[in-house]
């Protein structure tokens, strides 16, 4: 939830309710992200979805590439024309979170608000890798979910993340388990892209979930 907002003197209150994770209005304002600034339009929730509730946030920046339930672009896309290059990330490049040795291939969403899947990113995954021995061809258009942190692959790509993890499958729990040093090492290589000549490494942090 937003707060505050007698403290703008360009804050303007909209017309129409807000219901896209909840329920509230919506409002505009000038909103500065890293020296870029735009005018943009959020919506302001009175009440929050429940999965949202246990969450120590004060808002949600949006980063879907659809609109919302009101028909509000997504934070991103208000902002996009301010970009030098089409490239949006969190925080510095050089960050431990976004190294400086990043790559860049284009989005394959085709932005229609119909498609049961305008919510993800899509992009085409070519190759992935653990090592030399251990590498599978997959060809397909790969899905994120901003929102989600489970990761949906085929049983070839499951096996290179078991493989590299050391993972041992839970009867009890269903889960595969990992020693806690596996976030620390278990590099796996995606080759993304259509010519497969952009590499993103991951570390077992990246897509390890602790439970």
């Amino acid at each position: 939830m937003f707060q505050a907002f007698s403290a703008s003197s360009t804050y303007v209150r909209k017309d129409g309710d807000f219901i896209t994770g909840g329920t509230g209005y919506i409002g505009s304002d000038l909103v500065n992200i890293s020296g870029l600034s735009t005018n943009m339009s959020f919506g302001i929730l009175d009440d929050v979805e429940y999965w949202y509730k246990h969450l120590p946030v004060d808002g949600l920046l949006g980063l879907y590439l659809c609109l919302s339930e009101n028909n509000i672009a997504s934070a991103v896309e208000q902002i996009v024309g301010e970009l030098e290059r089409p490239v949006f990330t969190f925080g510095s490049e050089k960050s431990v979170y976004c190294e400086d040795n990043s790559g860049y291939v284009p989005l394959l969403n085709d932005g229609l608000p119909d498609d049961p899947d305008s919510f993800t990113y899509r992009f085409y995954l070519k190759s992935a890798f653990a090592n030399a021995e251990d590498s599978v061809k997959i060809d397909l258009v790969a899905m994120l979910s901003p929102d989600s942190d489970y990761i949906y692959c085929d049983l070839d790509f499951q096996n290179i993340l078991i493989n590299a993890t050391g993972a041992v499958h839970n009867s009890t729990t269903c889960n595969y388990h990992v020693d806690c040093s596996a976030i620390y090492l278990s590099k796996v290589t995606l080759n993304i892209g259509e010519n497969g000549n952009t590499s993103v490494v991951m570390t077992g942090a990246d897509y390890i979930n602790m439970m």
